[in-house]
């Protein structure tokens, strides 16, 4: 979700305690940042290693060489990006339909799902879960960022098997709510989507009909404001 930073991280429903503090870097798992740094890894009792597994070497200053501006992978399967760096176009088209999943009904996905021919056979990376993350904002935009808020948030990461039994495409699912069967359902999707002989069957089914859906409704939202809209003049007053 674009300008959201989590502060609290997801945690499971367990007694431990959970702190507030916006902590760039705790919920990473083997990423590089763009400093070089590399941050201590998430861990969970059914941790499963995802460690970024680039051949880069590191230089002299501690820094990973990029590859079109890429230092590294995070956790949430999109590439660390060198600051000012354009993302990839392929990170683009991940971002968006990764948007399109999680403003999804539940329905709509369990629907897809339960029509797909061929189920992949998967293996699950990090069940559903809920928690909460620190929603941050910027004054007017551009200002300094500040806390404006928590709000409850689900994931899920699930890795698809080949029929050799080889371990494939890794996808993950963020979404807004307690809905841990929907964060599951678009990792699997995300992780669908990954795969080349499969992309062009989800997108025609499922993807291009929820992004026409969400458009309209964007349109109709629109309209609806507009009505009423207020528009401010300024009058100047003659000399």
């Amino acid at each position: 979700m674009p300008g959201l930073v989590p502060g609290i991280h997801v945690f499971a429903a367990t007694n431990s305690g959970v702190d507030g503090r916006d902590k760039p870097g705790h919920d990473a798992i083997g990423g590089v940042s763009a400093d070089g740094d590399a941050p201590a890894p998430y861990r969970s009792a059914n941790h499963i290693d995802l460690s970024w597994s680039g051949q880069e070497s590191v230089t002299e200053s501690g820094s990973t060489p990029s590859k079109n501006g890429v230092v590294g992978m995070h956790e949430s399967g999109s590439p660390v990006l060198e600051a000012n760096a354009a993302p990839a176009p392929q990170v683009e088209a991940r971002r968006r339909w990764l948007a399109i999943l999680a403003k999804a009904e539940l329905g709509e996905l369990e629907s897809a799902w339960d029509v797909l021919a061929e189920k992949p056979a998967f293996r699950v990376l990090r069940r559903g879960e809920t928690g909460l993350v620190m929603v941050r904002g910027r004054i007017g935009g551009t200002g300094q960022p500040f806390n404006l808020g928590e709000m409850t948030i689900a994931r899920a990461a699930v890795q698809l098997i080949d029929d050799t039994g080889r371990a494939t495409h890794i996808g993950f699912g963020h979404v807004a709510g307690h809905a841990p069967r929907m964060a599951e359902l678009v990792a699997l999707f995300d992780a669908l989507l990954q795969d080349p002989a499969r992309h062009a069957a989800i997108h025609e089914a499922l993807l291009a009909p929820l992004a026409n859906k969400q458009a309209a409704a964007k349109l109709v939202r629109a309209a609806k404001c507009a009505t009423s809209k207020v528009d401010f003049f300024t009058m100047v007053r003659g000399e």
